[in-house]
């Protein structure tokens, strides 16, 4: 029985429809999914801004039906049950309420595969850089930051979400993300962070003041390892000379355009692709 889902449910088949829904299509989705509230509701006026649907109030309900159409169309033929609903009164968006729908307990049914891509007309190449990496076996990837809360613990969250969901759909190779929060239950929270720093064939590191302030954690993403190292600008660095060893300043992905500063769903995603090919690169033998 399909009820209205919360925002775990729908990340969780958002997950699934990597591959299946275009790069644009994904992006606005998970937009939309932040903004579910408590009673599994968004008010349409702040998802038609957080998708970057513009125009006056009749251009932008029109673009964002035929978005939900397609949305939904692509979800059912792959298998996947989520629903894109919207209240039928015909009010201004400020009034006017969304939700996604499935079964809360049913079971995630699509993978991404060949097969769902060639049905869906999606094709994702094996790259040049991919290829010579080699598929023998995953890659894993850490990911450090400082961590925090509030709302510059969700963007870093964001962040991460969209690299790891942007480089499950390459074709040719398996990728692992793992980042300062993932720590099991009962492990010790720096002993884990090390053994999963140790473990990476590239190590990420989020370039904040915050990270450059914290001892382990910057030493841990940024110095000595077993994996390379792709700095990357998570918020702005004060002006001025800043102490980065051993790194520089040259060095660091989107220096003057940080992620925090992104506002533009295609915006956010050019900064992830870019973060991808340099981690290509980085994996490149020497």
């Amino acid at each position: 029985m399909s009820s209205r889902l919360d925002r775990e449910q729908i990340a969780d088949r958002l997950r699934a429809l990597t591959g299946v829904l275009t790069s644009m299509q994904h992006a606005r989705v998970a937009a939309i999914g932040d903004l579910v509230d408590g009673q599994g509701r968004f008010v349409l006026r702040a998802a038609l801004e957080a998708a970057e649907f513009t125009g006056d109030d009749t251009r932008a309900q029109d673009a964002f039906q035929d978005f939900r159409d397609k949305v939904n169309a692509r979800a059912r033929d792959a298998g996947v049950d989520l629903v894109l609903e919207l209240d039928k009164r015909k009010v201004k968006p400020d009034r006017r309420h969304g939700w996604f729908t499935g079964d809360p307990v049913g079971r995630v049914l699509a993978s991404y595969t060949s097969e769902t891509s060639g049905r869906t007309g999606i094709t994702r190449p094996v790259l040049p850089e991919v290829a010579e990496i080699g598929d023998s076996r995953r890659l894993r990837v850490y990911v450090g930051f400082h961590p925090t809360t509030g709302n510059t613990a969700r963007r870093a969250s964001a962040l991460i979400q969209q690299l790891r969901e942007s480089l499950a759909a390459l074709a040719g190779q398996v990728w692992e993300v793992e980042d300062s929060r993932t720590v099991g239950i009962g492990e010790d929270t720096e002993q884990a962070r090390d053994r999963l720093c140790a473990q990476a064939d590239v190590r990420v590191a989020l370039i904040s003041p915050a990270l450059l302030t914290s001892g382990r954690e910057r030493q841990r993403v940024t110095g000595p390892g077993s994996g390379p190292v792709v700095p990357v600008a998570f918020s702005r660095l004060p002006d001025g000379p800043v102490n980065l060893a051993p790194l520089h300043s040259h060095q660091i992905v989107r220096r003057n355009s940080p992620w925090v500063e992104l506002t533009s769903t295609a915006r956010r995603a050019e900064y992830v692709d870019e973060v991808i090919a340099a981690i290509r690169t980085a994996l490149l033998p020497t």
